[in-house]
C-alpha cells in the first residue's frame, strides 16, 4: 500500500511538473504490467463514480446553457504557446449527450462533458458497477486500451490518470497519449458542481525528446465550495 501511494504521487508530481515546464523523464511506449488496483484506488473510483452518476442528472436540470469560466493553456515541448481564459456554455439537449460549446472563433480542446455514461469515464464506471475488484486495464476496442490510476481524495479533488494504448501493426500496444482529469468530488457536501472536470489534460510525447511535454490542459475557473 505504501509503495502504491508513492506511485501515485510520483504520478500526480509529475504532471504538475509537466506543466510547469519542468525537466520530466521520458516515458515507455509499451504497456505496463496488467496488475489488480490498490484498495484506496477501488474506493477512489467508486466514489468518482458516484459523483458523475450525480453529475449526469444535476447538470441536465440545472445548468442547460448556463455558461462556464475556463482557463486553456497549451506546451509545445514544454513551451507555453496558448493561455487565454474562455467563456464556454453547457448544452445539455434531451436524448443526446451533453457538451461543452465554446464562443464563435474559438476552439476548446475537451467539449465532452464526462459522467458515468458518457466519455471515456464510462468505461471505468461500468467495471466499478459491476461490483467487482478493478484491474488498471481496460479494453475499450479491439485495438486500443487503457490503463488507469486514481490519487488524489474527496475533499480537494480525486484525479483520474489515463493512458491511452493503441495496436500497432504487430499486435503490440503502443502509447498514444496520457490524459490527466481532477474532479470536484466531496460526497459529503454535494454541490450543483459536483463531478466537474477541475482540470483535464492531455499529454503526447514530444518528438524532439519523447518527454510527456506536448500538452493541452482546460481548467475550471468556477468558485468551487
Amino acid at each position: 500500500m505504501i509503495k502504491m501511494i508513492a506511485i501515485l504521487f510520483l504520478i500526480c508530481a509529475c504532471k504538475v511538473n509537466i506543466l510547469k515546464n519542468e525537466e520530466q523523464v521520458q516515458v515507455s511506449d509499451q504497456m505496463r504490467e496488467i496488475t489488480t488496483l490498490s484498495g484506496t484506488e477501488q474506493v477512489l473510483a467508486k466514489n468518482l463514480c458516484e459523483a458523475l452518476d450525480q453529475k449526469r442528472s444535476l447538470f441536465r436540470t440545472l445548468h442547460d446553457s448556463k455558461t462556464l469560466d475556463f482557463q486553456l493553456e497549451q506546451y509545445d515541448c514544454g513551451t507555453k504557446i496558448v493561455d487565454t481564459p474562455l467563456a464556454i456554455t453547457l448544452r445539455a439537449p434531451a436524448g443526446q449527450a451533453m457538451a461543452y460549446e465554446a464562443p464563435a472563433g474559438n476552439q476548446l480542446y475537451f467539449s465532452d462533458v464526462l459522467t458515468n455514461k458518457d466519455g471515456v469515464t464510462h468505461f471505468v464506471c461500468d467495471k466499478v458497477a459491476t461490483g467487482k475488484t478493478l484491474q488498471n486495464t481496460i479494453t475499450i476496442s479491439d485495438v486500443e486500451k487503457i490503463q488507469i490510476r486514481l490519487g488524489g481524495q474527496p475533499s480537494s479533488g480525486i484525479i483520474l490518470e489515463i493512458w491511452d494504448y493503441i495496436a500497432n501493426a504487430s499486435g503490440e500496444y503502443i502509447l498514444k497519449d496520457v490524459q490527466s482529469i481532477k474532479f470536484h468530488v466531496k460526497p459529503s457536501t454535494q454541490s450543483d458542481f459536483t463531478g466537474l472536470e477541475m482540470d483535464r489534460s492531455v499529454s503526447k510525447k514530444c518528438p524532439k525528446d519523447g518527454k510527456l511535454t506536448n500538452t493541452s490542459r482546460q481548467k475550471s475557473l468556477e468558485s468551487l465550495p
